[in-house]
């Protein structure tokens, strides 16, 4: 009748109403599906709830996806059969806009469009409901866009401008395209509204509790013994600010593990010091380890959301955070404490302020309960209730 399944999170009423009132064909975009990062979690839970749903992309790589997603069909674009797409599928950006248009989409009843790199502005059927789920607008098109454009070189720098304005116009038309916002965060909702004019919902995206679970394995042998430390954990680019860590733990004295691999690694190994130490290549064991371990988390950059800061508290390790961006969504007062501005100074302050509050403050189950609210269970329950009211929305129009 429906293709909704796994319910069981869902009260009774709900499976009734969906049950009646579900769109029998359900179609996911998602922008390029080459690795397995926040975004490509979600659609994991989206693959979930619509288990007959027809997964839409640029370029694909089934090699690194799991069972969960690859067991859909999967339809790309032309993108998918240009050589080294898989590879360099960013730089094919200005082609995807009208690879998107290309897709039939015709069929479907539902389309879901996960937006980070284009997505949303595929062609829809007129009665068809386009609910985009939406980590972020592009933001080397946006706010960003100066950074990208200082780093290139003259000759990138002489297509990008062109390029860039004409991606602009396209994703600003696009968002019309679409019914419904569903955003990650407040910051990502502020985005929405000032660059596309429209209106969103803050859904959080899902955060896997269970792989997150605090250990207390005693196999783990800290690089700095028995002396406490500070973590950092994340790639390391320069949007990120670890060197405002690295600096500041440095100059302070305090040891400070960086767990993560980037193109700004050889810059910081130089200047880090004896008390900075780094590992650029951990699993899911080691990370829960060193954050379970650690004296706090440092979140010195603005993330879209920042999901590494419910990794600490699930592993009820206290979280020093930049407050903007996600983590304004993510950390309370019960949970860790927030930085001003992105200085040396106000994140030195913030870390002397921290080793002046008893460990006893950071309550275990303070943790638990706020990380909780970012489960999978809630995620589906609530993108199902805004399906719905979609649904409803368009059915009485």
């Amino acid at each position: 009748m429906s293709c909704l399944t796994n319910i069981s999170f869902v009260p009774l009423y709900f499976y009734f109403s969906f049950a009646f009132s579900m769109p029998q064909k359900v179609a996911i975009v998602h922008y390029w599906l080459t690795n397995m990062r926040g975004g490509e979690r979600v659609l994991e839970a989206l693959c979930e709830l619509f288990p007959e749903a027809v997964i839409f992309t640029n370029v694909v790589n089934r090699k690194i996806l799991p069972a969960s997603i690859t067991k859909h069909e999967i339809r790309t674009t032309f993108i998918q059969k240009i050589p080294g797409s898989q590879r360099h599928y960013q730089k094919l950006l200005p082609l995807m806009p009208i690879a998107l248009e290309q897709l039939d989409l015709s069929e479907f009843d539902l389309v879901i469009s996960n937006e980070s790199g284009p997505a949303k502005g595929v062609i829809t059927r007129s009665d068809a409901l386009h609910i985009c789920y939406c980590f972020s607008p592009m933001r080397y098109l946006w706010d960003m866009y100066p950074d990208y454009l200082k780093t290139s070189n003259f000759l990138i720098r002489l297509f990008m401008v062109p390029c860039f304005h004409y991606l602009r116009l396209w994703d600003v038309s696009t968002a019309n395209r679409v019914d419904n916002f569903l955003t990650i965060s407040h910051a990502v909702k502020a985005r929405v509204k000032r660059w596309w004019k429209r209106d969103s919902e803050v859904l959080y995206p899902p955060v896997d509790l269970v792989r997150l679970k605090a250990t207390s394995d005693d196999s783990f042998v800290s690089p700095f013994g028995d002396e406490p430390y500070y973590i950092y954990l994340g790639a390391l680019v320069s949007y990120k600010r670890v060197d405002l860590a690295v600096e500041v733990c440095r100059t302070l004295g305090k040891n400070l593990l960086v767990i993560g691999s980037g193109s700004e690694f050889k810059k910081l190994k130089e200047f880090s010091g004896d008390k900075i130490k780094f590992i650029t290549n951990a699993d899911d064991k080691l990370v829960k380890q060193a954050l379970s371990n650690a004296k706090a988390l440092l979140f010195p950059g603005e993330e879209d959301f920042g999901i590494v800061v419910l990794e600490a508290m699930a592993c009820q390790t206290p979280v020093i955070a930049y407050r903007r961006g996600g983590a304004i969504d993510t950390v309370t007062e019960d949970t860790g404490l927030f930085f001003l501005e992105q200085t040396k100074e106000s994140l030195a302050e913030a870390i002397a302020k921290f080793e002046n509050i008893p460990e006893n403050f950071w309550k275990k189950e303070n943790f638990l309960d706020h990380v909780n609210k970012f489960s999978k269970e809630n995620f589906k329950k609530q993108f199902l209730e805004a399906v719905l009211k979609q649904l409803e929305e368009k059915k009485n129009n």
